[in-house]
Order: C-alpha cells, then structure tokens, then sequence
C-alpha cells in the first residue's frame, strides 16, 4: 500500500479538503483490495469492478464519485512515471458520463417552501432550514456554524472558510434575524440548566452536536406527507438539504437579482467569466441592498 500512502500525501500537497482526501484515499483502497495490479489493469478488469459495485446497489452519483478518485490515482501514477495510461479516461465516459439518472435536483416553489416550513413543530428545525433557504450555504457548512459566527446587529452570518470559496459572509434577513433570535434564546437557555456540550450552533435533544444525517433525515420526514420527498424515486423528487441552495439561487433570479451578485454570495469567483476579466470589483453592499429586495419571505 506504498503507493496509497503516496497518494495520500500527493492529495494533501494539492491542498485537498480532509473529506476528499479521506473519500478518495478509501474509495482507491477498495479498488486496489479488488485489483492488487493497478498498472495491469484492463478495460474488462473494470467492467468488472464496475458490475461488483453496481451489485451494492450504489447511486449512480456514488459510482461517479469512486472512479473519480481511481482516475486521480492513475494520474498520479502518470505524474510519478509509474503508469504510462489512464484506463479509467475512456471507460468512464462510455459507462459513466452518460447518465443513468436524473442529475436535477428538486427545487421548491416559494408556496411549497412556506407549507413545508409552516408544519415543522420545533425551533431548532426551523431555524436550521430558514438559513439552508435564505443563505444556501452547505450542509457541512451549516453544521460548522458556531454561535459566535452568528452576528445579529450587523446581520449576518460568517461561514468557515474554504479553500474555493470566495466570499464568507452570508447576510440575515429580517425573518431569518426572528428565527435565529429565538433559536439562540432556546439554546442559551439550555446551556444555563447544562443541558448544552457543543461549542457549535446546532445542538441535539440530549445538548451534543446534531449529527450531520439528521438533517436530512428530519428534513425528509416533513416533506413526505406533503409530497415533496420521494425516497425510491429519481433524485428530482427527493428533497435534501442541498435542494435549498438551488431553492434560493432559483427564487433570487427569478426576482431579478444580478447573476453575478449570486455568484459572490454563494462564494463563487466570477473570475473565469469572458465579461468580467480580472477588474470587476463587486460592492458587497450594492450585493446585500439586492438580496433583501429578493430574497423569498417564508413565514
């Protein structure tokens, strides 16, 4: 496994987030456990594979995601003078490229956001999905906040910074400045009486850090019973936490907020675009003026 470990530390040089590093590191190992000779590996040694991983029944997006890293591991071997191919390159586009599912997500009505929002039953699933829809940030990002990250008389919200993100500050309107009020009020109090164990924001019923399938989980027990979540269905059916973050790019469009004022909220450089070259400078406050004026109100 020299060869593993080698990647490893070529992925960590490359500046790779711990979970890429940690999903590609697993995802080569099984491959190699199943194909101990990468640099004799064949076309139907992959079929074969394949087939081994689609009888899990993975997701087609699950499948992408392994022969991701194992064709980031041949590169490294190419890069290494170790391999001289990359046999993954043309497999994948005959059996993966082509999707076997929908890759659109489901995205929200504003009428269907409210409904949904108007029969969660407790502060904290309010909370949690008032900021998903008003910021758009992530779900690991959501579940990194911090109370001190939540700033209440500047209105906004300081997410953890990335390495391709661009812009931290996600802004609070006033119905999320509400939500995120009674939230902190629920959980300061829970902290008085020791029922708190968590510096982060989001705290479960026994005061440890949500564990991060629940949201999801409880996201998609409210929206069944409304029809807005199918689980044996095709991705554009089931609602998950990262439906939100198209729910708000969607609804700010529509109400005529600026591309590239999106963009940099959502911490996307607008670098690689033809018009704006390396000069356009964007005015975060001219960027908060227009989202107030867009954003969808939910309660």
């Amino acid at each position: 496994m020299e060869l593993l470990s080698k990647f490893e530390n070529d992925l960590a040089l490359r500046r790779r987030s711990p979970r890429t590093i940690r999903s590609y590191k697993n995802n080569v190992k099984e491959f190699l456990d199943y194909n101990p000779e990468p640099m004799s590996v064949s076309y139907e040694d992959l079929e074969f594979y394949l087939a081994h991983l689609i009888e899990r029944d993975l997701k087609t997006s699950t499948l992408k995601s392994n022969f991701s890293a194992i064709s980031s591991f041949y590169e490294f071997l190419i890069y290494k003078e170790v391999a001289h191919r990359n046999p993954v390159t043309g497999f994948r586009k005959r059996y993966l490229d082509a999707p076997n599912e929908s890759e659109r997500r489901q995205v929200l009505m504003i009428h269907e956001c409210r409904q949904f929002i108007a029969d969660l039953d407790f502060i904290r699933e309010v909370a949690i999905v008032m900021v998903l829809a008003k910021t758009g940030i992530r779900r690991s990002e959501l579940l990194g906040l911090r109370p001190s990250d939540i700033d209440l008389t500047r209105n906004i919200i300081i997410i953890e910074r990335k390495k391709r993100a661009k812009n931290r500050i996600r802004f609070i309107d006033p119905e999320l400045h509400d939500v995120l009020t009674k939230y902190l009020d629920w959980r300061n109090a829970r902290q008085r009486i020791g029922r708190c164990k968590t510096e982060y924001l989001w705290i479960s019923d026994i005061g440890g850090r949500v564990h991060k399938d629940y949201i999801n989980r409880f996201i998609q027990t409210y929206a069944e019973p409304l029809g807005l979540h199918d689980p044996t269905g095709p991705l554009e059916t089931r609602l998950t936490c990262h439906c939100f973050r198209g729910f708000l790019v969607t609804h700010l469009r529509r109400a005529g907020m600026k591309k590239e004022h999106i963009q940099t909220l959502l911490g996307h450089s607008i670098k690689n675009e033809v018009w704006s070259g390396h000069y356009l400078q964007i005015d975060m406050e001219l960027v908060r003026e227009e989202y107030l004026k867009c954003v969808p109100k939910l309660l």
